[in-house]
């Protein structure tokens, strides 16, 4: 599943917030995951219980999400953004910060332990996330529908309705438990 241009406002705009994002599938699940963020001349790939990573030019760093942080550190669209802010305020998350990234570079800050949680209410293409979403699970995370079971790939129209990466994933269980959904 390829992504060749992750971020094309943000590409328009000119401010490096856009990647390249590709994902191999397996029954339905990302395997594989890159993301190369040319302006940034990084590159983070995961594989399927080896780990998620950070390449830079000599340097490769393993990636852990980190515990949930309270107030929670939660990282938005710059282009989705007044939908995503009023879930968190509907959710209950008592909110630490709020970051306003483009690309799939919302999900390298949930796997680098950056941030917490990244919402994404709108409609959207499996090639979206799918890269993110096995860096997210590899590095500790997980990435869900809002019933909270996690996405599925290579339906029919390759559409996901929406969806929430988190880091600390026993800790949105357990919110998830108390809420019963991560929608209102």
């Amino acid at each position: 599943m390829v992504d060749p241009l992750d971020g094309t406002k943000e590409f328009v705009r000119g401010n490096g917030e856009f990647t390249i994002n590709v994902a191999l599938i397996e029954n339905h699940q990302p395997v594989i995951g890159v993301i190369d963020w040319p302006v940034g001349d990084i590159t983070y790939m995961a594989i399927k219980n080896e780990g998620a990573y950070r390449l830079e030019k000599t340097d490769s760093i393993r990636l852990h999400s980190h515990s949930f942080s309270n107030p929670a550190n939660v990282v938005i669209s710059r282009s989705h953004r007044q939908s995503e802010i009023d879930w968190v305020r509907r959710s209950q998350i008592a909110i630490g910060s709020i970051d306003y990234v483009g690309s799939a570079l919302k999900f390298c800050r949930i796997a680098e332990g950056r941030d917490d949680v990244y919402p994404r209410l709108t409609p959207n293409m499996e090639w979206d996330s799918a890269a993110g979403h096995v860096l997210v699970a590899e590095a500790g995370g997980q990435v869900v529908d809002f019933l909270g079971h996690p996405l599925q790939y290579n339906k029919p129209d390759l559409h996901n309705e929406g969806f929430v990466a988190v880091g600390d994933w026993a800790a949105w269980q357990e919110y998830f438990t108390r809420q019963g959904t991560f929608s209102e």
